[in-house]
Parts: C-alpha cells; sequence; structure tokens
C-alpha cells in the first residue's frame, strides 16, 4: 500500500522501468534470440509485478482526490490500520499535517504506519480516530486498559487453549503470519491483542473485559448445555472442553454455509442405505458414503486435529453437522466412525450433541453406542454383523491365534469385506473384556490411496456456499480445514 508522496513517486518510477522490459522482452521474442518458454515466464512475472503496482498506484490516486472522509467498511478489527492510512490519504492530510493535529513528531506517524499501527497503543489509536473525525469501530470501544498479548496467551492457556493451536486455528491468518515470524510473544500491542481477543472471544463467546480482566476465565457451558463431554482415557479435560466448544462454533458456520441445502429424513434401516448406495454408486467408499449423506442435507467436515474426540454430531438449528477426526489410512474406520454419527443424526431425540471417544472408554459400551456400533457395521457388511461374528468365531473354535484366517474364510463366503468385517469383530471381543483382536483387525484393513479428509473437504466445497459468510468465520473454517501438518492441540 502506498502511504505518502515519496512511495507514489517510487512506484510510478518501477512502473515506468518495468513497462520498458516489457518492452524490450517484445523485441527479444521477435528476434527469436531468447528460448520462447523463457521469455513467456519473464514477461508474466514483470506483467504481473506491473499491475500490482499499477493497482496500488490507482488506489492512491483515488484516495488522494477524494478531499473527503472515505466511507471505509470495516468487517474485522484488523482492517482497522490501513482504514486510518486511506482515510488520513482521502482528506488531503500528509503525514507531517495529521502529527500536527495530534501534536507529535511526522516521524511517530511513519513509524505507526510502517508497522500499520502494532505499535501504537489503543489510546493513540482513538486519538488519531478522533483527529481523523472517525467513530470507533465495534471492539475498540470495548477496552479501555492495555491489552498485551502475553497477558492474552497467558489467560488462554489456562482454559484449555494452547499457543499453537490459536496460532493455528484462530487468530487472524494475517495477525498469526506476524507474531510468527517477528516471535513477539511478548509484544505489548494493544491493537494485537485487541485483535486476538475479539477473534477468539467470537469462538467461546467471551468479551475483551472477560479475558484481559482479573477473574477467572472459563467456558460458558450455557452456549451448548446439551454436551455430554465423553473423555478419553488420559486426555486433558480442559483441552477436550475447549476444542468441543471450538468444533461447535465450526459446526454452527458450517450449518450457515448450507441453509439451502434440503433436509431429509435419514434411513433408520442400515440394508436400506447399503442397498441405496450400492445401486447408485456400485460400492461403498468415504466418496459414495460421504456423497450420500450430504444429499440427505448433512453436512461432513474432517479436520486434521489430533486429541479430543474421534467424531461428533451437532444439530444446530434442526441442521446436523458431522465432525471426523481420524488421523488413520484406514477407509473402513472412517466409514464406521462417519456411520456411527448418521445413526444418532437420525434419532428423534432431543440430544443435540453427540460426541464420539475413543473404544476403550467406559461410555463406548453404553446401549446406545452399542446400537450406533451395529447400525454401522450392518450399514458397511449389508448383512447382519452379530451373525457374521458368530460365523468367524465357529470357524476359529474360538482360537484367538486362528481369528485372522477365520475373519477372511468368512468374509470371501459371504461376499462382504475382511477389513470391515474384523473391525465389528474386534469392537465385539472388546465387548466382553478382550481387546486382543484390534491388532488382527489393524493388519487387515485396507489402506486407502487419497486422504480420506482430502475426498471430505472436496465434496464440502461442492455443496457449501462460502459466500453467505462473514470474513472472520470464513477465515476461520479456510484454517480448520487447510490441508496440511498441524501442531498439537
Amino acid at each position: 500500500m502506498i502511504k505518502n508522496e515519496r512511495q507514489y513517486r517510487i512506484t510510478k518510477s518501477y512502473i515506468e522501468k518495468f513497462s520498458a522490459e516489457l518492452a524490450s522482452l517484445r523485441e527479444s521474442e521477435i528476434s527469436g534470440k531468447i528460448d520462447p518458454l523463457l521469455l513467456k515466464l519473464g514477461r508474466e512475472a514483470i506483467q504481473n509485478q506491473v499491475e500490482e503496482l499499477q493497482k496500488e498506484l490507482t488506489e492512491y490516486e483515488d484516495l488522494r482526490q477524494g478531499g473527503r472522509l472515505p466511507l471505509i467498511e470495516l468487517h474485522s478489527l484488523e482492517q482497522l490500520p490501513r482504514a486510518l492510512i486511506k482515510a488520513r490519504i482521502s482528506l488531503g492530510l500528509s503525514q507531517r499535517e495529521l502529527a500536527d493535529r495530534l501534536n507529535i513528531a511526522e516521524q511517530q506517524i511513519q513509524r505507526w504506519e510502517s508497522t500499520e499501527y502494532s505499535s501504537a497503543s489503543l489510546g493513540k489509536i482513538k486519538e488519531v480516530l478522533r483527529a481523523l473525525n472517525m467513530a470507533s469501530p465495534e471492539g475498540l470501544q470495548l477496552t479501555t486498559g492495555r491489552v498485551p498479548l502475553s497477558s492474552f496467551f497467558k489467560r488462554m492457556e489456562r482454559v484449555g487453549l494452547d499457543r499453537n493451536f490459536i496460532m493455528d486455528k484462530i487468530l487472524p491468518s494475517s495477525l498469526a503470519n506476524y507474531l510468527a515470524e517477528k516471535n513477539v510473544d511478548s509484544s505489548e500491542s494493544d491493537l494485537m491483542g485487541l485483535q486476538a481477543a475479539l477473534r477468539i472471544g467470537r469462538v467461546f463467546h467471551w468479551s475483551p473485559e472477560e479475558i484481559f480482566g482479573d477473574a477467572e476465565l472459563k467456558l460458558n457451558t450455557a452456549v451448548i448445555p446439551e454436551v455430554r463431554f465423553k473423555l478419553p482415557k488420559g486426555r486433558n479435560e480442559l483441552r477436550v472442553n475447549a476444542y468441543t466448544f471450538y468444533a461447535h462454533y465450526l459446526a454452527s458456520i458450517i450449518a450457515q454455509a448450507t441453509e439451502q441445502l434440503p433436509r431429509k429424513a435419514i434411513p433408520k434401516d442400515p440394508y436400506v442405505i447399503h442397498e441405496t448406495i450400492i445401486a447408485k454408486s456400485g460400492s461403498l467408499s468415504v466418496a459414495s458414503l460421504t456423497r450420500f449423506i450430504w444429499e440427505l442435507g448433512v453436512p461432513v467436515i474432517a479436520l486434521d486435529d489430533p486429541g479430543a474426540f474421534h467424531a461428533a454430531c451437532f444439530n444446530i438449528n434442526n441442521r446436523n453437522v458431522i465432525v471426523l477426526k481420524q488421523r488413520t489410512s484406514s477407509e473402513s474406520r472412517w466409514m464406521f466412525d462417519l456411520l456411527h454419527e448418521v445413526w444418532h443424526a437420525a434419532q428423534d431425540s432431543k440430544q443435540k450433541i453427540h460426541i464420539a471417544s475413543d473404544p476403550g472408554a467406559p461410555e463406548y459400551s453404553s446401549q446406545e453406542e452399542i446400537v450406533a456400533n451395529l447400525f454401522a457395521a450392518a450399514v458397511l457388511l449389508g448383512k447382519n454383523p452379530q451373525r457374521l461374528a458368530e460365523l468367524c468365531r465357529d470357524v476359529s473354535s474360538g482360537d484367538r491365534s486362528r481369528m485372522k484366517e477365520a475373519i477372511r474364510i468368512v468374509a470371501e463366503k459371504e461376499g462382504v469385506r475382511a477389513d470391515i468385517l474384523a473391525n465389528y469383530v474386534a469392537f465385539r471381543y472388546s465387548m466382553e473384556g478382550d481387546d486382543s483382536l484390534w491388532g488382527i483387525a489393524e493388519n487387515l484393513q485396507r489402506k486407502i490411496t487419497q486422504d480420506p479428509k482430502e475426498i471430505m473437504l472436496n465434496i464440502f466445497l461442492e455443496y457449501a456456499d462460502l459466500g453467505s459468510l462473514s470474513l472472520p468465520d470464513l477465515d476461520l473454517l479456510q484454517q480448520a480445514i487447510r490441508p496440511g501438518e498441524q501442531r498439537d492441540a
């Protein structure tokens, strides 16, 4: 962004220089002295640079000719610094003239604008707003005290939100990148602290006063009173609860982005689902199953964050949203978890949220979880899973060492997938207190070549209307679903 006349003149000179280089490249192209591909790449690179500089030049000229305060829309507080600079230019004020209004040195304005006001206190930013006759945006009016980032991260850690997760998943991308590049953990920048507080407050329903206040900060359980937290063994309860709040907010964003989808009744007969998918797609896969569920008006999203839970089903304004969190490459386990949540979504109960934990957690053996698992296995196998499990027991004569071969024999005879059958047999035995077959089930898993998260993301992008989301919510969603290795949550 061009901020003063000196930068304006420099930008013009660069455009003239690059334009001359383009002309020279065109002459070389005519003469044939340089490889055509290299010429094309060089020409496109310079042309893109010229277009970007010209865009900045035009913006500055338009602002400079304004002579009045522009209509500046602030979708988020992170847009405020550039809005202040644009307002000064549009009013025809130089950096020195604005400094005179504030009774400070011109160099101070230059420093603030060069860092986009990250080094200015809230009090000074409010003074600049008054000098430019601009109203304080929402959020800036909320806080009068200091809001240092160092205090912010310490407070968040106490409620189960560590710095890495906040940086990766919640803070505005531009702010997180700046903090990572500058390594300003102890920065006392009020504006950065307030930006961070407003963004995380949006997700967890906290005000800046609560975040930076002296009172103990707690999760507002009234926001999702229906949740029944199911803690995996050895997990940090604070982090699980905090992540559940985060996932619930993501589900609400997804529900908003899919308001246009018609809602259909979810079949409760597992064999009807199996036959419908086979008839339409030819086979059961992550892709065919996910698409079938979307067609029922149930959005599905897969996240890559470790820990907390394996799957969840949130009911947001009568729209079920399924969130999966697996790090396995086993296709059958992805499908099993997805169908487990479909069963919960199909129930006509008042339960608005279901959280699925590890197989081994006490609540996993509850009657409702057993039924959900039986439903998932029946859809995947297309036959009675309990009968198939008994056949495996008979073929192996109850000998655990022969179970792997027994599963293969039964699967081939019955025309079902061995990996799916192995999972159900291991589950059945675990219900009897025997977890020894999970290793056998793991060895029989069919590995999927394409990442299931990528498959689900591509289908999500087909159905979701991202244009219906606010910019902060769109940014949060993009951070949640972006591919790549994430740091520990």
